[in-house]
C-alpha cells in the first residue's frame, strides 16, 4: 500500500474509532489475545506480551494501560476504550512517516490543526448513508439504508388521494419523505447520520424532485447532510430488441452552496448522448458567456478596478469562456431613441459603441450557430442552424417536408449576385453550382 493510500486508510480507521466507542467485540481482535465476552471477566485479566503492551499503550495514549476498577465489569471497561487525539497524533506520526508529515504546511507537528485536516479527509472518505426515493405509477417508496446497504427504515404509500397529474408523484414523495425523516429523528438517527446520498428513480426529466422531497420542515436538518444526488432512472431507446444501452447514471456532488455535476457516466453511443443529456437541462453542460455589468461612466472610459480580478477568476476557473463588459444603463438609454440613426449619433457623441451586436455575435459563436438566407420577390429571411449542418438539415429548418424530399440545391456566391445584380444574370454567366445532399 502506497504512502498516501496508507495514510488515508489509517486516518479513516482512526476517525471511525474516535467517532464512536469501540465495543468489546470489535476491540478484541486488536488485542494480544481475544477477550471473553462474559461480563464477569475484566479486560485487564488478559495476559499481555511486549507487542500487546505497545499496542495498548498506543491505544490508551499512556505508557501502561490503566488498571480497571475491581468492581467494574468487562463490558463497561471495554466501552471506555477509545484513542485520544494525542495518542492518534503519535500513531499518525509513526505510521505516515516524514514524507506524509510534509504534506501540509504545518505537518503533523502542528497539533490539532494537522489532526483536523486528517480528520476532515477521513470524513470525506466515509461511505454515506443512502436515501432511496422511488416513484412508481401507483406507489412511492422511501428507504434509508446504512453504508453497508442494511435498511434502517423502508416505507411506501399509494398515490391515491393526490391530484391526478405529474405532481402527484412529487406530493406523495414529499409527504412520505417528511414522515420518514420524523421517524428517524425520533429514533435518534439524526445524530448518527452525517452524510447522505440521495438516489431518485421514476420522477421523469429534470432534477427538481430531489429539492421538493427535502423542502419539508422535517427535512431541514437532513438536507444539509446530502453530499451526492444520483438518478437510477432507466432510459429506454428503441424496441425490446434494441442493442442500444439503456442506462444513464447522473452523479452530482454537493460542494457548499453549489451543486455541480462531477461524474456523468454515459454508456451510450455518440449519437444518443445529446439526445439523453438535453432533456436533463444541465446548466453546467451548456456554454457560458460572462457579462460584466459596469456603470455607464466606467463603460465609456473602459476602466474598472474589479474587471481584472473578474477576468483572472474566469481564466482560472473557466478557461476559454468569453467575457464581455456591458453597461445595462447605457444600453437602456440607447433603446429609448426612436430610430437607429439617433442611437448611432448618440454613440458617436459619447464615444462608446453598443455592446449588443458583439454580445449577439459571441453568443451565436458559443452556441455554434450559423445562418442562411432565403430570398423572394418581396422579402429576404434569415434562418438559424447549427454549424456543420448539411443541406437537407438546413432545408428541414424551413419545413420538415423539405428535409425528407430534398434532392439538390443551386448555390452561387453573394458577391457574384451583387456584381451582376440579378439571379438570371448569374445563371446566364454560368456562376451557379449544383450541390447534392452531402
Amino acid at each position: 500500500m502506497s504512502g498516501p493510500s496508507a495514510s488515508r486508510f489509517v486516518a479513516r480507521t482512526a476517525f471511525q474509532s474516535i467517532a464512536r466507542p469501540t465495543s468489546l467485540t470489535r476491540c478484541s481482535p486488536s488485542l494480544c489475545r481475544p477477550l471473553s465476552q462474559t461480563p464477569s471477566r475484566r479486560a485487564d485479566d488478559a495476559p499481555t506480551t511486549k507487542a500487546g503492551s505497545e499496542l495498548l499503550s498506543s491505544l490508551y495514549g499512556a505508557p501502561n494501560p490503566p488498571a480497571a476498577k475491581p468492581s467494574a465489569p468487562a463490558a463497561s471497561s471495554a466501552s471506555a476504550v477509545g484513542p485520544t487525539d494525542s495518542s492518534m497524533m503519535n500513531l499518525f506520526r509513526s505510521t505516515l512517516g516524514k514524507d506524509e508529515q510534509k504534506r501540509t504546511p504545518g505537518g503533523l507537528g502542528s497539533g490539532k490543526e494537522g489532526f483536523g485536516e486528517i480528520k476532515e479527509e477521513a470524513l470525506d472518505a466515509l461511505e454515506p448513508f443512502h436515501l432511496h426515493i422511488y416513484s412508481h405509477k401507483h406507489n412511492t417508496h422511501v428507504t434509508m439504508s446504512k453504508p453497508d446497504r442494511g435498511a434502517i427504515v423502508s416505507m411506501s404509500c399509494g398515490n391515491i388521494g393526490f391530484k391526478k397529474s405529474r405532481r402527484k408523484h412529487f406530493d406523495a414523495a414529499y409527504q412520505l419523505t417528511a414522515y420518514v425523516f420524523e421517524r428517524l429523528r425520533f429514533a435518534g438517527w439524526d445524530k448518527k447520520i452525517n452524510r447522505i446520498e440521495l438516489v431518485l428513480r421514476g420522477f421523469g426529466q429534470g432534477r427538481d424532485a430531489g429539492v421538493k422531497c427535502l423542502m419539508s420542515p422535517e427535512g431541514a436538518v437532513w438536507r444539509q447532510k446530502v453530499v451526492r444526488v444520483a438518478d437510477s432512472t432507466r432510459l429506454k431507446f428503441g424496441g425490446s430488441r434494441s442493442k442500444n444501452p439503456r442506462r444513464l447514471w447522473g452523479l452530482l456532488e454537493h460542494t457548499g452552496p453549489f451543486v455541480r455535476p462531477v461524474v456523468l457516466v454515459l454508456v451510450l453511443i455518440q449519437e444518443l448522448a445529446v439526445e439523453v443529456i438535453n432533456p436533463l437541462f444541465l446548466l453546467t453542460a451548456k456554454p457560458v458567456v460572462y457579462l460584466v455589468n459596469l456603470s455607464e461612466r466606467d463603460y465609456v472610459r473602459k476602466k474598472n478596478k474589479h474587471l481584472p480580478k473578474i477576468a483572472e477568476w474566469i481564466k482560472e476557473n473557466a478557461a476559454g469562456d468569453p467575457i464581455i463588459p456591458i453597461s445595462v444603463a447605457y444600453e437602456e438609454r440607447l433603446s429609448r431613441f426612436e430610430t437607429e440613426e439617433e442611437s448611432l449619433e448618440e454613440q458617436k457623441k459619447v464615444g462608446a459603441d453598443s455592446a449588443l451586436p458583439k454580445l449577439v455575435i459571441q453568443m451565436r459563436k458559443s452556441l455554434d450557430l450559423g445562418s442562411f438566407f432565403t430570398t423572394g420577390t418581396d422579402e429576404v429571411r434569415q434562418w438559424t442552424l447549427r454549424n456543420g449542418t448539411k443541406a437537407p438539415g438546413a432545408a428541414g429548418v424551413i419545413h420538415t417536408d423539405f428535409e425528407k424530399t430534398f434532392i439538390q440545391a443551386l448555390v452561387y456566391n453573394f458577391s457574384v449576385l451583387k456584381e451582376l445584380g440579378d439571379e438570371s444574370e448569374v445563371k446566364a454567366k454560368g456562376k451557379v453550382m449544383t450541390k447534392g445532399k452531402d
